[in-house]
């Protein structure tokens, strides 16, 4: 592991250099809008069989769209990204029990 400036931080081996230099560059980056190309690469490394959320679009729904869509889909998330509106902030959390006393919250997954 290379070490950063912090003594105490490990950055692993892939990771590139810290250098607090460089910040307003990486920000920069961090603000560029998204690529046809980046959305196309996340949304195939997108997992199946996972549950949906709210808006209950799926892994798969989003794997198996069309150009045009993806097309809108950049077009929001690049939206959202000019105008720092971020509209998924909400989730599903479903407790599982695992065994035992369903009263008992201990026998729920975490």
């Amino acid at each position: 592991n290379k070490q950063c400036s912090n003594p105490n931080h490990q950055v692993p081996e892939h990771h590139p250099p810290c250098h607090h230099s460089n910040w307003p560059e990486a920000l920069a980056d961090l603000n560029a809008p998204f690529s046809q190309e980046e959305l196309t690469s996340t949304i195939g490394r997108l997992k199946n069989n996972k549950s949906v959320s709210t808006d209950l679009i799926s892994n798969e729904m989003l794997k198996n769209s069309n150009t045009r869509l993806k097309e809108l889909l950049l077009k929001l998330f690049n939206s959202c990204l000019e105008f720092e509106v971020y509209p998924w902030n909400t989730s599903i959390t479903t407790p599982l029990h695992k065994k035992g006393d369903r009263q008992n919250p201990d026998n729920y997954r975490a």
